[in-house]
């Protein structure tokens, strides 16, 4: 049994970043409720995914591998149904009543156990089973038309908050899709390390059973031509932006993940296939850092800078805790990859180590300063415009972290289950 490093860093980030994030959005009172829903739902995100990062990250005997494949598959519907519902609540709320989340809830719920009982009849790789992949789709749709809407709102190109808006839509892009714009020429250019890219977290037989499918492939290939689309009009606005001196952070962050798509385009397109030797180490530093390591570092701004969760002197020790936590341990990772890839003795490599950790003391304390200082608010006179007034009781928001919690659980029974009784992951009891 071996285990994947990086994969096993992204999960514990995670983890750390979803249960944190749970035990301060508990806590918090008197915020908006779409921030509020928001919160709990990011952290429920990242508690799937850094289980799911957890568990594949090993790489387990050839007879246990579908079961790895059962609960990335299972625990991916409570990852991708949050980032849907999640959507439709925030940076601006579609969903103007309860009645229509409970609607929501209801479909998302539907769409999940159709495409369970097409695993058990008809495998992992059937379209059916992966219907809740369209979802990126709608998210990135939604996303996409509020940053354009609120960027280009007449008379409100200096304004913080709606700028502010259109910025958070922006990083949902991002978080969600950005590692697909790391080849995002590819799709331009019909390279076929674009239409090739792997999906899963996990390697060998779950990208196998992906391939496998036309449909399935079809289904990949629209999402990943959606994402790029998404990253390439957001990548012309902020460009317009920056030319006209109104960019800031988030502009230059698109503006880098493009770029760097172009140099992916170099690097796929003029390197041989027999002398493909750079091409891991790119993939590694780009699409993997971003899928393991850069999501929830971008979660925690998104978290703390817009809002989702406000420092209070009752929570800012446990926040700066996990801020500390993330931002350390993923940094620490980030120069460990570098440090493996630089031909030098680990002798020389802990001395620059040293030296570096020596030249930033403090600079974590600094960061989280800067991380939990100015959060967007919305002026109250916009709020009933864009934000309908709902009011959620405590019991209401036990009872939904009640149902994802047991989402998750029930995700994993049934890919011990599934295991257990002998469900062939590659072709369902019907294959």
């Amino acid at each position: 049994m071996e285990i994947d490093g990086l994969v096993a860093v992204g999960g514990i980030l995670s983890l750390a970043l979803g249960i944190c994030g749970i035990i301060l959005a508990r806590r918090q009172k008197d915020i908006i409720w779409n921030k509020m829903i928001g919160a709990h739902l990011i952290s429920w995100m990242f508690i799937s995914r850094g289980l799911t990062q957890a568990i594949t990250s090993f790489t387990l005997e050839e007879n246990l591998q579908d079961l790895q494949i059962f609960v990335d598959q299972f625990l991916d519907f409570t990852f991708v149904f949050s980032i849907v519902l999640l959507s439709f609540i925030f940076p601006i709320p579609f969903i103007r009543n309860k009645k229509q989340l409970v609607y929501a809830i209801f479909f998302l719920v539907s769409i999940a156990i159709i495409a369970t009982f097409s695993i058990i009849l008809n495998g992992v790789n059937h379209p059916l089973s992966m219907l809740h992949a369209n979802v990126y789709i709608v998210t990135g749709t939604i996303w996409t038309i509020i940053y354009l809407k609120f960027r280009f709102m007449p008379g409100k190109e200096d304004d913080q908050e709606i700028q502010g808006i259109a910025s958070a839509a922006l990083l949902l892009n991002v978080l969600v899709v950005g590692y697909t714009w790391f080849k995002w020429t590819g799709l331009y250019t019909q390279s076929e390390f674009f239409y090739n890219q792997k999906i899963s977290s996990l390697p060998g037989a779950a990208n196998a059973l992906h391939e496998s499918q036309l449909y399935t492939d079809y289904i990949w290939t629209m999402n990943l031509a959606a994402a790029s689309f998404f990253g390439l009009t957001m990548f012309v606005v902020e460009l317009y932006r920056v030319f006209k001196q109104r960019g800031d952070w988030t502009s230059y962050l698109v503006i880098v993940y493009m770029v760097l798509g172009i140099f992916g385009q170099l690097i796929h397109g003029f390197e041989s296939v027999e002398n493909s030797s750079f091409r891991p180490v790119w993939e590694l530093m780009t699409s993997t850092l971003h899928y393991t390591l850069i999501r929830p570092l971008l979660a925690l701004l998104l978290l703390f800078r817009f809002g989702l969760i406000r420092i209070e002197d009752r929570n800012r020790s446990l926040s700066k805790t996990m801020s500390i936590i993330l931002i350390v341990v993923a940094s620490s990772a980030i120069l460990e990859i570098i440090q493996s890839l630089i031909p030098i003795t680990e002798l020389v490599s802990a001395g620059i180590l040293g030296l570096a950790i020596a030249l930033a003391i403090g600079w974590e304390e600094r960061l989280f300063n800067s991380l939990v200082s100015n959060p967007l608010v919305y002026p109250n006179h916009r709020k009933e415009y864009f934000f309908p007034n709902i009011d959620f009781e405590s019991r209401e928001m036990e009872l939904f972290d009640r149902g994802l919690l047991i989402s998750i659980l029930i995700g994993m029974f049934l890919a011990v289950i599934f295991e257990l009784v002998g469900v062939p992951a590659a072709g369902g009891i019907l294959g």
